[in-house]
């Protein structure tokens, strides 16, 4: 599990701190605090607080993705995050830091009680199954899976416990045969409808991808999916759909490309060939 880089930096851009102001100081007590409790006193990878009153009010949430190793692998991905914040988005009230391995936002805005799972950014493969014919077909699976899987992750009642579910599947329509893997997660915190519902969203704007493509993630503050066609995910698949024979052509869904995104730093996943960054936030 790569944790090193951030695959997308979303930056406020609305209002900057001061060195040694108290918005600083602030914002050095809850990202420790985020650091620490979701990696160790937690026990579930996840953790947010609130730090000072406004104006100087700092708001933060960390979540290690869900198949995470061990505390130890977390701590370093969420405290690579804190440290990096600096570097690009610097001095920025509002940051959010997208690594393979953690999810980390920071704010002046007190976006914890909202439960909103902006920003989100979605990430397509450029490759797309071979042959062309059979990518409806392709799709088709996927989404079965990923609500199968979504479904799965969203059972998780307790609130104590990782809201996280991995699946696969076989595609035999494709040449050579495609195994499929998926990911979804929910933050702990939400309810069983809430996880579905934020889920639900996410797989909306995965039904928006390019018909065929061979991998994509949609990744939020809240909650994420994910699929690939190479295994990203660490231990065995909690759902599967065995040796499944190509679906029939279903007819061709609406999908509407995604808007441009503003530029922001990336570095994309290197498995799966290129992959196209969109980034959703509330303005």
């Amino acid at each position: 599990m790569a944790t090193a880089n951030t695959y997308a930096t979303v930056c406020g851009k609305r209002s900057n701190f001061s060195a040694n102001s108290t918005y600083q100081h602030n914002l050095q007590y809850v990202t420790t605090y985020l650091v620490n409790e979701a990696a160790f006193s937690g026990g579930n990878g996840f953790a947010q607080t609130w730090g000072g009153a406004a104006p100087d009010m700092v708001s933060g949430l960390g979540i290690c993705r869900g198949d995470t190793p061990d505390n130890v692998t977390c701590y370093e991905c969420l405290s690579s995050a804190a440290v990096e914040a600096s570097t690009l988005c610097p001095d920025d009230k509002d940051a959010t830091l997208f690594y393979d391995g953690c999810i980390v936002r920071f704010s002046d805005q007190d976006f914890v009680s909202s439960g909103h799972n902006e920003p989100e950014v979605v990430l397509n493969s450029t490759n797309k199954v071979n042959p062309a014919a059979v990518a409806n077909s392709f799709d088709v699976l996927v989404d079965t899976l990923m609500n199968k899987t979504a479904e799965h992750a969203a059972a998780a009642s307790d609130a104590s416990h990782r809201k996280v579910a991995t699946g696969e599947a076989l595609f035999d329509g494709a040449d050579p045969q495609t195994k499929i893997y998926s990911m979804a997660q929910c933050t702990p915190d939400l309810t069983s409808g809430g996880c579905k519902n934020c889920l639900r969203l996410e797989m909306d704007k995965m039904a928006l991808r390019v018909p065929g493509v061979l991998g994509q993630r949609v990744a939020g503050v809240r909650c994420n999916v994910r699929f690939e066609v190479y295994p990203f995910y660490i231990g065995e698949a909690m759902v599967r759909i065995e040796g499944t024979p190509a679906p029939s052509p279903a007819p061709s869904k609406s999908r509407l490309p995604a808007p441009p995104a503003p530029p922001n730093p990336a570095s994309p996943p290197s498995k799966g060939g290129i992959y196209s960054i969109y980034i959703y936030k509330h303005l």
